[in-house]
């Protein structure tokens, strides 16, 4: 598998959101943080993305079981994704674990997006 590039993880969270719609928010369930699967089946918008990059749904798992779950910091993401996309997917995941829609989630990545242009132009 190819790593998910910043461009790719804009295009897979746009995506995301279009199946699932902008008011969308992560289900918690009887959790107190966003959890990437929830009865095995990818929850969170970071988890759809994900998935639909053909990252294993056992990582998803492992990443639940981690203490460092979050995709900034769970290690075994860096292996599937640039360091880039892994910036615009914690910008996304944080504004989602914040309670905001996908919607949001997605405005943020955009613009952590486009502050990463800027700063390589």
């Amino acid at each position: 598998m190819k790593k998910i590039t910043a461009k790719r993880a804009i295009a897979l969270l746009r995506k995301v959101v279009k199946e699932f719609g902008t008011k969308r928010t992560n289900t918690r369930g009887s959790y107190l943080v966003c959890q990437y699967l929830i009865n095995g089946e990818p929850d969170c918008i970071i988890a759809h993305c994900l998935i639909k990059a053909g990252v294993p749904i056992d990582v998803l798992s492992s990443a639940d079981a981690s203490a460092h779950s979050s995709v900034s910091t769970y290690t075994e993401f860096h292996d599937y994704c640039e360091p880039d996309a892994i910036g615009i997917f914690d910008a996304a995941q944080r504004s989602a674990d914040a309670e905001n829609n996908w919607g949001d989630a997605l405005t943020v990545a955009i613009k952590a997006y486009k502050d990463l242009i800027d700063r390589e132009n």
